[in-house]
């Protein structure tokens, strides 16, 4: 809270720069940006890291944690630290329109709600309940953004900028919506003013907009935009490291709550409207129902696949499994198959592996269980595992047939 006055500039602070704080607030109106109440540029910032404790096999999240080991004496009164100095840019939100955005767009909340009952079902929510709020995710997701965009245009590489969230209620003792983003990895003269000169307003209202507009697109894509959860106890929802992830070392929350970060994407749709648009219709479920939005885009892409010669089908069914961990994929000949089009070899944890085939099949409709009682039959006493490719669905009865034991 004491940081948070002083950045927002609540409590006087020195304006001098031979001290270990100085803050410039800018004029906000020169900025046109919605949405933000205020913007200030920190040229000197003090940063103090001390080590407390640690812990080994069992996480230990605060010194009443089981497992926690002290690193000072009962009799010491200090602890091991290091001091750097460097620079920020303090984005202060309006509190009024958070609250307006939330309300009226409840998907939102229901999102939110998911990540909320993934992290209690997770081993740190367990030890340590918390609520995840959409507030948070908002702030969250967009330092997150902004320090991807920062990096390209301040000059530092992305693991050297490091972000403090300010998200409370009045219920906490202040209602706060902030975010810092600083850099304190210079020597002990401080950084360079790279950073700062960003946040001026001939500079910061492009790359901000530059960092949203980045977001509506994932290199992951399909795969990120329709995650209803990824990553460590499924605490992703549309986010991975091609597109709202950082290093921890630059994430406050660290692996804890780095996953909570939320991001949609959707050329051309904001992101109320994508969240809404997912959470009417979840476009993984096969055979579903699919938006009338996304639809457009389902088609372009079943036309593609459609237009492809079987072998060039076979190809890409190859390369997929390349990228999805599998080693050793080959494409067998065209003619006398057998009913395999290809194989390969999957390792999990570099322990267990397995022979794996797989069968490719251009369908415009759906694949029946006999489809798949027909390829479970041609799969081979060496082969341990197959893996069923379609351009089209699967029925009900081909994903009960396909999770019966066997291969």
């Amino acid at each position: 809270m004491e940081e948070y006055t002083a950045l927002s500039g609540e409590v006087g602070a020195a304006g001098s720069g031979l001290g270990d704080f100085s803050r410039e607030e800018m004029d906000i109106s020169e900025y046109d940006l919605p949405h933000i109440k205020a913007i200030s540029l920190v040229d000197k910032v003090r940063v103090v890291n001390a080590l407390i404790g640690f812990s080994r096999i069992q996480p230990a999240m605060t010194s009443n944690d089981v497992g926690f080991v002290d690193v000072r004496e009962p009799d010491t009164r200090w602890y091991p630290a290091y001091e750097v100095r460097g620079e920020g840019i303090f984005i202060e939100f309006s509190q009024e329109d958070i609250d307006g955005w939330i309300e009226a767009h409840p998907a939102v909340v229901e999102r939110a709600a998911r990540l909320n009952h993934n992290y209690a079902t997770s081993f740190i929510g367990k030890n340590h309940p918390r609520t995840i709020t959409p507030k948070f995710l908002m702030l969250h997701t967009l330092s997150h953004l902004l320090i991807s965009q920062l990096s390209f245009e301040c000059g530092y590489s992305i693991a050297s900028l490091s972000e403090r969230l300010y998200c409370a209620e009045e219920s906490d003792g202040k209602k706060m919506a902030g975010i810092f983003i600083y850099t304190a990895s210079g020597d002990a003269e401080g950084t360079f003013g790279g950073l700062v000169r960003q946040g001026r307003p001939d500079a910061f209202p492009r790359i901000l907009r530059k960092a949203i507009a980045n977001a509506k697109t994932c290199s992951n894509d399909p795969v990120c935009i329709m995650s209803r959860g990824q990553g460590r106890d499924s605490l992703n929802l549309a986010a991975c490291h091609a597109c709202g992830l950082l290093p921890e070392t630059c994430c406050e929350e660290r692996s804890a709550i780095t996953e909570h970060i939320k991001k949609t994407r959707l050329a051309g749709k904001s992101k109320a409207e994508v969240d809404k648009l997912l959470e009417d219709g979840d476009p993984t479920n096969d055979g579903g129902e699919v938006p009338e939005e996304l639809e457009p885009w389902r088609r372009s892409l079943a036309e593609v696949l459609h237009s492809m010669n079987p072998y060039a089908f076979e190809r890409l069914a190859m390369l997929l499994l390349r990228e999805c961990g599998f080693s050793q994929v080959r494409v067998t000949k065209k003619s006398g198959d057998g009913g395999i089009d290809g194989t390969g070899k999957l390792r999990i944890n570099g322990i267990f592996s397995f022979n794996v085939a797989f069968q490719c099949k251009r369908y415009t409709g759906s694949v029946s269980a006999g489809d798949i009682r027909d390829f479970r039959g041609s799969l081979t006493t060496d082969i341990e595992k197959g893996v069923f490719i379609t351009a089209g669905t699967f029925t009900r009865a081909a994903r009960e047939e396909a999770s019966n034991a066997g291969k």
